[in-house]
């Protein structure tokens, strides 16, 4: 009933002159009622004319938001444009430091072959102890023959001559181990050199994969960015077309609001009639309830009264017992004071004694005889 009673008088008040026992002609009442719809119509139809001006500011929102977002659409444009004209700029650079690389790695290569071809005048070196082998050879083959000649005549000298053969023989053994360790030593050069070529060359080729790969990979990031830009267009094209659309839903929403404003004014003026007719009963009713509430407030009132009347006697009462209890304290104070002199007469005397016992013990001749109670 109360929250009827406040939706109905929210939207109407009655005059503060108003008398429920005077009597009010219905032309009058009428005449009043319609002025008062009519001010409730005019201020309905300010506020539609306030909602209008706000959609009207919504789209002029919209249309700067839009005009930003084409801002916006030309600034990642030129931002696109910079950052692609800076990553045409820095794989030019790359591809230059690659290149530079690569001249660094032919020219490292080419110094290693010049250095395996230098090698080479070692072969020079082996074929003088070749050419060294071949007159020893000789040289054996002379004396061999000599001695064949000269064995029967003079056998010291064969000796000698054996000793001497013997000797180159064994000369011969030790460059013929000699330059096989040189040809071995030489076709492991040769072999670790062509080793390190392969590596270089391999080296190389990865170097021109990888060069590759980030050729290709700069590539793909062009072309990322590329999509990226037209994905964000498209996007900001379709936001825009789904503001406009909103904004017309939107103000079609809101005709449609103030047709169902006039519908609704039109019914409550139809039935302002019937409410206020049930207000002024429920005011009525109000009334009397509120003359039983102030008889019942007054019945409460005298019973508060008597309640404080006793309340102020059981204060009195308390204060007296108070009063007897700090007297009790004091007393209780002064027994305390008089036993802590008893003890401390007492402690005095038990000390004296005790001094008394030791001179005692320190003379023999002394005897006394002590009894404290």
């Amino acid at each position: 009933m109360s929250s009827s009673l406040q939706a109905s008088t929210g939207s109407y008040r009655p005059s503060k002159s108003f008398m429920l026992n005077s009597p009010v002609q219905p032309a009058i009442r009428s005449k009043k009622q319609s002025q008062d719809l009519r001010k409730q119509l005019r201020s309905k139809m300010v506020d539609l004319g306030n909602i209008q001006s706000d959609w009207s500011v919504q789209e002029s929102n919209l249309r700067n938001k839009a005009e930003d977002l084409i801002t916006q659409l030309r600034n990642c444009q030129r931002q696109f444009d910079a950052t692609k004209k800076a990553e045409k700029v820095k794989h030019l650079q790359m591809l230059d430091q690659i290149n530079r690389q690569h001249q660094i790695v032919v020219m490292d290569l080419q110094a290693q072959i010049d250095d395996c071809l230098d090698g080479q005048e070692e072969i020079d070196d082996l074929a003088d102890i070749e050419q060294e082998i071949e007159n020893v050879k000789i040289q054996i083959t002379g004396f061999q023959k000599v001695q064949m000649i000269e064995d029967e005549e003079e056998e010291q000298e064969d000796f000698e001559h054996v000793e001497k053969i013997e000797m180159l023989e064994k000369r011969l053994i030790e460059m013929q181990s000699i330059f096989q360790k040189a040809v071995q030593q030489r076709e492991e050069e040769s072999r670790t050199s062509t080793q390190k070529l392969e590596e270089l060359i391999l080296r190389q080729q990865d170097i021109d994969d990888q060069n590759h790969v980030e050729f290709q990979r700069l590539v793909d990031n062009l072309n990322n960015l590329d999509r990226e830009q037209a994905l964000q267009i498209a996007t900001i094209e379709k936001q825009l077309q789904e503001n406009k659309r909103h904004l017309s839903n939107n103000l079609k929403s809101a005709i449609n609001k103030a047709a169902d404003l006039q519908q609704k004014i039109t019914k409550y003026q139809h039935d302002h009639k019937k409410e206020m007719k049930h207000v002024i009963d429920e005011e009525t009713g109000y009334r009397n309830l509120l003359e039983t509430l102030n008889a019942r407030h007054r019945g409460h009132l005298e019973e508060s009264m008597n309640a404080a009347r006793k309340c102020s006697e059981e204060k009195r009462r308390f204060a007296a017992m108070q009063h007897e209890v700090e007297e009790l304290n004091g007393e209780l104070v002064r027994e305390t004071i008089e036993h802590e002199t008893l003890i401390k007469e007492v402690n005095r005397m038990d000390n004296e004694v005790l001094n008394q016992m030791s001179r005692g013990v320190s003379d023999p001749s002394l005897s006394f005889t002590f009894n404290r109670f």
